[in-house]
């Protein structure tokens, strides 16, 4: 633009002297005005002088009041800068000054875009660096989330660097920059202290700008919760009296109980507690994660169980002090000596075998509580398992968006529904899901033995695309011929819709049906929208779904490990496969049960399928009196069986003995 504006030194002229000319402004390259970032890169301005250059020369500032004579160099522009110039004549009695022209290059701003990820939704106390003790599978700690730039490509080289910008976690004391790296992308912090004493540890993160032309971000959150570890059991067995004891009645070897963790696998932490009561109550689980009843004890050694003693031992593993709510507590564990006199005994194995069926349904609409990842729901009275009333409850552990889920059940199908809502076309919408069965009014997780879950109507047309997967299934089964496509990657199995093809109910060639055995499992929905605004998972777990040619597909995992009890027939040496207790979650120890004693009598444990080098292990404890007691277990699969038998003939003077037969079968 033109200024009237004189230069220093100028002078115009007066009525007394004779007609002087105005020179003609000077004329830029490049005009000013608002253009994008990269344009800057490497830009530069010349001037041209449209007068003689015997009469006039170009001056030109860059900073207020400094003035320089253009030589025709290029004057290099950045962001902001204003270049002001004017012909200066060199004859002013003839040639007065140029007007002044005025030329401001501003950029369209970029705005910094940052992510903030990390690789899961929920971590586990070990993920998170708690100290756990060593089992089978070591740790696997997770020390860092990732903050990264996403727009490099947007903005110029020469502004990609930590002068131009930073990426900083916002603390509550305040902001601290993230040290990248030659991608633009750090680690951001996670660890238990990350989490207080709560269930979630939000993050934020802002890149904020140092120049004029780029623009900081926004900023950007990110929430991760707890995934609870599943307590395996207590293992509640005959032991020694402690060393020193002198107390030779009642306290004979096998009237002491010892009650220790199960720490196999590796999935119990340093310093879990273990409660148990005698009076035959459940040392039960309050909200934060303790025991209920007023009769727990917390184990501190073995300890004497006197013939007096009627009711069974029960126990219960809990968290660390100051971390409960980072595990769910185990499953009960039972000790029933199955007093007489001297006629109980106890069979547990650890078998890889199917187990008892039994059908859930969804009687009655949910108890809704929450939104967005807090959302729960609760489904009550679902089954009833020994006289036990059962509820399925439900919870968000993460979603991508914040807009609404929900759950509720169908009345004439007796399903149970996950059902995303506000959905819009093209938008990818996920969830995790943990579902766990607990005693109906309390919060003891309780496993049902093999359960089913048919999922069905996975559409994949115009209103949308469906599609799931889960790590806790021992199983799934697909209708021949199917619409849907599977994958499974360890023991992930995901299934999704395919074929573009729109679905109705009970069609089985858009069903899945998943064999759940743990007392707790997760399911992740996915879904892409269409043309509708909403998408429902309806879970069957009555049986009522049929297919036509059902294909059933076993999920390798080799901690699928479940523990049968067996009871006997006083008349008959034959076993007789008993009504258990429950089925703990995969790898977990579950407790032994007492039944009647048949002297002289063969114990068989039998499995008749192995995917993998298994095991099974049987041990029973022999009650004192002479009577010689044979133990076997037997694993075959299609290459031949394998056998593996222990005898023992404890005296009363050593009591209770234990007797344990072992059996490993490799793969086919």
């Amino acid at each position: 633009m033109v200024s009237p504006d004189s230069p220093p030194g100028s002078s115009p002229p007066t009525g007394g002297e004779e007609q002087t000319f105005d020179l003609s402004p000077p004329m830029f390259s490049e005009s000013g005005g608002s253009k994008p970032l990269p344009s800057f890169t490497n830009l530069e301005v010349y001037l041209a002088n449209p007068n003689l250059s015997s009469v006039s020369e170009i001056h030109y500032s860059t900073s207020p009041g400094v003035w320089q004579t253009y030589g025709g160099e290029g004057i290099r522009i950045s962001p902001g800068t204003t270049i002001e110039a004017f012909v200066a004549s060199t004859d002013p009695a003839n040639w007065n000054n140029s007007q002044h022209v005025i030329e401001t290059y501003d950029a369209i701003h970029v705005p910094l875009v940052i992510g903030l990820a990390f690789s899961k939704h929920a971590y586990t106390y070990c993920e998170m660096g708690g100290t756990m003790i060593p089992g089978i599978y070591p740790p696997n700690v997770v020390s860092s989330g990732t903050a990264a730039l996403l727009n490099r490509n947007a903005i110029p080289s020469e502004y990609l660097n930590s002068s131009s910008f930073s990426i900083n976690q916002i603390l509550p004391n305040g902001e601290v920059p993230v040290v990248l790296d030659a991608d633009f992308a750090g680690p951001i912090a996670i660890s238990l202290a990350s989490f207080g004493g709560g269930s979630a540890a939000a993050f934020e993160v802002a890149a904020r700008s140092h120049v004029s032309g780029i623009l900081d971000s926004k900023t950007v959150q990110a929430t991760v919760r707890i995934e609870p570890t599943i307590l395996p059991p207590p293992i509640i067995a005959p032991s020694s009296p402690p060393s020193g004891d002198d107390d030779d009645s009642p306290n004979t070897p096998g009237n002491w109980i010892s009650i220790d963790l199960d720490t196999a696998l590796g999935n119990t932490p340093d310093g879990a507690k273990i409660y148990y009561t005698l009076d035959g109550s459940d040392p039960g689980v309050d909200s934060g994660g303790g025991p209920t009843s007023p009769t727990a004890v917390l184990y501190s050694g073995a300890f004497s169980a006197t013939p007096s003693l009627s009711a069974p031992v029960k126990a219960r593993v809990y968290g660390p002090s100051g971390y409960e709510h980072w595990f769910v507590v185990s499953e009960l564990s039972v000790f029933d000596w199955g007093l007489g006199p001297g006629i109980g005994f106890a069979l547990s194995a650890s078998l890889s075998a199917p187990t008892l069926a039994i059908d859930v349904t969804a009687t009655a609409a949910p108890v809704i509580s929450g939104t967005g990842v807090d959302l729960t729901a609760r489904f009550p009275n679902v089954a009833t398992v020994n006289g036990q009333s059962i509820d399925l409850h439900a919870q968000i552990l993460s979603q991508t968006t914040n807009k609404t889920n929900t759950f509720w059940h169908d009345a004439d199908l007796g399903d149970f529904v996950f059902q995303f809502l506000e959905g819009e076309t093209g938008e990818v919408r996920s969830a995790t899901v943990r579902w766990t069965f607990y005693e109906s009014g309390s919060n003891n997780p309780v496993s049902l033995g093999d359960i089913s879950l048919t999922i069905d109507d996975l559409d994949h047309g115009d209103s949308r695309h469906e599609s799931l997967e889960s790590s806790d299934i021992s199983s799934f089964t697909l209708n021949d011929p199917t619409n849907l496509t599977t994958q499974i990657v360890a023991s992930n199995v995901s299934v999704a819709s395919a074929g573009g093809v729109e679905q109705n109910p009970g069609e089985p060639e858009a069903a899945v049906r998943l064999a759940i055995q743990n007392a707790s499992f997760t399911i992740i929905y996915h879904v892409t929208f269409g043309t509708a605004d909403r998408s429902a998972f309806h879970h069957d777990g009555s049986g009522t779904f049929s297919f036509t040619n059902p294909t059933t597909t076993p999920v390798p995992n080799p901690l699928s490990r479940i523990y049968y009890t067996y009871q006997f027939d006083n008349t008959t040496d034959s076993p007789v496969p008993m009504q258990f207790n429950d089925r703990a979650p995969s790898g977990f120890r579950w407790d032994s049960t007492y039944a009647p004693f048949v002297p002289n009598a063969a114990f068989d444990v039998e499995i008749s399928y192995a995917d993998s080098d298994y095991e099974a292990e049987a041990s029973l404890v022999v009650p004192p009196g002479g009577a010689t007691m044979t133990l076997r277990t037997l694993l075959s699969n299609t290459t031949g069986a394998i056998e593996n038998e222990a005898t023992v003939t404890p005296t009363v003077e050593s009591g209770f003995a234990p007797l344990t037969a072992t059996t490993t079968i490799p793969i086919d």
